[in-house]
């Protein structure tokens, strides 16, 4: 995907103090409006995950991508870890390498796998 003909501003989500929007590809980050359910706002965020390294960012993304599974699974549709999620995925694009979110995803499903497996687990020893 090339970032420069990209749609801007782009919806990635929406919290509980409205919508957040990727508004620019600029200067080396992310361009993010909104505020984050903490009243923070959400370029805190896109500033943090520009300045990681690669390995910092795919743990972070990795993370903020099991968040938004388990709100997903909570049904929480505004919860931070789905734009959060949505930001990882364009910094990856932006850095020119969608593998890193890739790599994020698989990480995030293995992780899944175990906990649901643990849970499971520890409840059928338990009765």
């Amino acid at each position: 995907m090339d970032i420069d003909k990209f749609p801007l501003p782009y919806k990635l989500s929406d919290t509980v103090n409205g919508e957040v929007t990727l508004e620019a590809f600029e200067g080396g980050r992310l361009v993010l409006m909104g505020l984050g359910s903490n009243h923070v706002p959400v370029q805190h965020f896109a500033d943090s995950i520009a300045a990681s390294d690669d390995e910092q960012f795919v743990q972070t993304a990795e993370d903020v991508i099991w968040d938004a599974a388990y709100a997903n699974s909570r049904r929480q549709p505004l919860a931070d870890g789905h734009w959060k999620a949505a930001a990882c995925y364009y910094e990856a694009l932006r850095r020119g390498n969608p593998g890193l979110y890739q790599a994020a995803y698989d990480r995030a499903v293995k992780s899944a796998r175990r906990t649901a497996w643990s849970v499971r687990g520890s409840a059928a020893t338990a009765s």
